[in-house]
């Protein structure tokens, strides 16, 4: 995670920190990582806000066994809403390098995510 010089008013401390129990991301298939990332003032403690107009960068790697049933060209990096997945606009992946990489405004609840190939079976019912 970089920040731009400017992209606060004041010192803080930014955070990454692993997130557990994602909550549920209906045709999406994670690709293991799932994390919070935060921004506190240094003096205070405050949580801390980007200035407007401001962004960070976030790069994230993973590995084909991360990505297990995602479709590696569909990856993205989502933020979570409070109620489902949201997909960061500027979000794009990097399959030589594999890499997903995006310049979110706001600090959240984060994971990579992709879509999955879906297989129908029938059901024979008694």
């Amino acid at each position: 995670m970089q920040a731009p010089a400017g992209a606060f008013t004041d010192t803080v401390t930014l955070t990454q920190a692993p997130a557990y129990g994602m909550p549920p991301g209906g045709n999406l298939a994670s690709a293991g990582h799932v994390f919070e990332l935060a921004a506190v003032y240094s003096a205070g403690g405050q949580p801390a806000q980007l200035a407007p107009g401001q962004a960070y960068t976030v790069t994230v790697r993973y590995t084909d066994a991360e990505r297990w049933a995602a479709i590696e060209d569909t990856l993205a990096l989502y933020w979570w809403d409070g109620s489902r997945w949201q997909r960061e606009p500027s979000s794009a992946v990097d399959v030589s390098a594999r890499t997903v990489t995006a310049a979110p405004d706001h600090f959240s609840l984060w994971a990579v995510l992709g879509e999955t190939h879906r297989t129908y079976l029938p059901a024979a019912l008694r």
